[in-house]
């Protein structure tokens, strides 16, 4: 019988041989989505940002296009 490496209490049998449990690839869907939006949002916001930059020569709104930021109202007014 197998002996544990601890002390010389005998492994149980579950041990014994490696499970090989492998998960469905259903459930790293959501995470490879998540990731995909957002490394869409961040691509967006740099485009954004370097898009500015060679138009106007400096980058006024980092965030107008996400709706936050001082630069986000379109009338310039605020309510």
């Amino acid at each position: 019988m197998n002996q544990s490496p601890m002390g010389s209490l005998p492994l149980p049998p579950s041990y014994l041989k490696h499970s090989g449990v492998q998960y469905p690839l259903l459930n790293y869907i959501p995470n490879i989505f998540e990731t995909l939006l957002l490394g869409t949002i961040l691509l967006t916001v740099v485009l954004n940002s370097l898009v500015q930059l060679l138009v106007r020569g400096r980058v006024d709104r980092v965030l107008s296009g996400l709706g936050v930021g001082p630069g986000a109202q379109l009338n310039g007014k605020e309510s």
